[in-house]
């Protein structure tokens, strides 16, 4: 394993066992200037469908979307960037989402991280501000934080695995500017 993936495979789990919830407005709008139509007439979503609707943008490469539904982050453009899927790939990936199952962590759980580490779930990741939900098969759990009537995803982990796959060369990692010809 290289340096660099190591550094990377650090800064992932750093960011889960030293979780800092994104600090909230004072006063959180009534509603969300960023919600589209859409999303106005199907309603608040769950931190569920947030997670959902956040990979179904980053397999469309939406970027609005991305940015809709994260916390800010300097680094969401790693969330769009990577291999075009074909039409059957894509359909392919939505199913895969669709059978996807979550669970919600409470405060005590404990939640297993890759390298048998585990994180034992606190106030201060799961309240009435904040969750951290885990999805079927996946390594690490999501962490979503509610701003206004909305729940956005912090997006710290999933840019860290992206960096990781990008640090390995696997297939989806992020795109390499092409050299200078």
């Amino acid at each position: 394993m290289t340096m660099g993936l190591l550094f990377v495979i650090s800064q992932l789990f750093g960011v889960l066992l030293n979780f800092d919830p994104p600090k909230q407005a004072e006063s959180p709008p009534a509603q969300s200037p960023s919600k589209t139509p859409e999303d106005k007439a199907a309603g608040a979503r769950t931190p569920e469908q947030t997670i959902k609707a956040l990979f179904v943008a980053m397999i469309d490469e939406d970027q609005d979307a991305i940015r809709r539904l994260t916390v800010p982050n300097p680094d969401l453009a790693l969330l769009w960037q990577g291999d075009k899927l074909t039409p059957a790939q894509r359909a392919m990936a939505i199913a895969e989402l669709d059978s996807w199952h979550f669970r919600r962590h409470k405060v005590g759980d404990e939640v297993p991280l890759p390298g048998g580490r585990k994180l034992v779930v606190n106030a201060k990741h799961v309240n009435d501000r904040h969750l951290m939900i885990s999805v079927t098969d996946s390594p690490l759990p999501f962490l979503l934080a509610k701003t206004g009537e909305d729940w956005k995803v912090d997006a710290r982990p999933i840019i860290a695995a992206r960096k990781v796959a990008a640090a390995a060369g696997q297939r989806g990692s992020p795109k390499k500017e092409a050299p200078p010809q």
